[in-house]
């Protein structure tokens, strides 16, 4: 049966599926596009391939370009790889949620008007309180947050957190075994998607824009949230204005052109980001798009 490894053993393409720079379910080659050794990766489950250094590329052309097959035998062959699914290990993990939760009330109230969150967005996305404690480690850990559970089909999976004052750190999110899904696999707002997505960094950015909007909790993207994100069929990003957000802007809008559907930038003139800029630009924005 043909495979991704027996077509570079074909053509006698070195791969690596251990060592320090591999990792359980990837075969990794050297980047036929940027020419790091061994970058790319080939991820023997889902089927496509991506360069720790340049990003997602074409599996059909990724393969003309290590074989010279033609690329309309490379687009069949790639119809006919296997999903190699005995790799894939479910989360054994359990939704341990803080204990020290409240009802919005006093500092947390101000927090959230301050950031213009009133009653109908906490009652939408759930928002409570974190008390400190001295009671528990939890409650001393979280203590004087505002606590944001996220949503699988109507399902807490996971949650993160947000200091209400000027100290670091700014979010403290559940550990992999206290989530259902781990966070880094998780999309803040996907419940409440149809067909099209306005992706943001932060969950008060996924806030500010409403139903419609999401989060990625941070620059750096799974695996398991591109497969989420591409399997939307319209994606608009709008990452925070300073440089190194949109760099990253532009590589996840890279990324996501490979797949079906549209995906598009924008760059907010009233705000650094969805949460600071006006009601009036968001307002258009939403008109726009959703």
């Amino acid at each position: 049966m043909i495979s991704f490894t027996s077509i570079l053993d074909d053509f006698h393409i070195p791969y690596h599926t251990t060592g320090n720079k591999t990792r359980s379910g990837w075969v990794n080659i050297k980047c036929p596009y940027c020419g790091k050794d061994p970058y790319m990766g080939y991820c023997l489950i889902y089927r496509y391939v991506t360069c720790w250094n340049c990003g997602y590329h074409s599996l059909a052309e990724t393969i003309h370009n290590l074989t010279r097959i033609p690329l309309s035998e490379c687009i069949s062959l790639t119809k006919e790889l296997p999903k190699d699914i005995s790799l894939y290990t479910p989360h054994k993990g359990e939704l341990k949620e803080p204990s020290c939760q409240t009802r919005i009330r006093s500092q947390f109230a101000t927090y959230l008007k301050n950031r213009k969150i009133h009653k109908n967005k906490i009652d939408l996305w759930g928002l409570k309180g974190l008390l400190p404690t001295s009671k528990s480690s939890t409650g001393i850990r979280l203590g004087w947050r505002i606590y944001l559970p996220i949503y699988l089909r109507g399902e807490i999976v996971s949650w993160t957190t947000r200091k209400i004052v000027n100290s670091e750190p700014r979010y403290i999110s559940a550990k992999a075994e206290e989530s259902l899904v781990p966070i880094e696999n998780c999309i803040y707002g996907l419940d409440f998607v149809q067909n099209t997505a306005i992706i943001c960094e932060g969950p008060f950015d996924a806030i500010a824009v409403g139903i419609g909007g999401v989060a990625v909790m941070g620059l750096g993207i799974s695996s398991s949230q591109m497969a989420t994100l591409s399997s939307i069929p319209h994606r608009v990003i709008v990452f925070d204005s300073e440089t190194n957000a949109q760099i990253r802007a532009k590589k996840l809008a890279n990324d996501l052109s490979l797949f079906p559907g549209t995906t598009q930038i924008v760059t907010l003139e009233t705000g650094n980001d969805p949460a600071s800029a006006k009601k009036e630009e968001i307002d258009y924005l939403r008109k726009q798009f959703l």
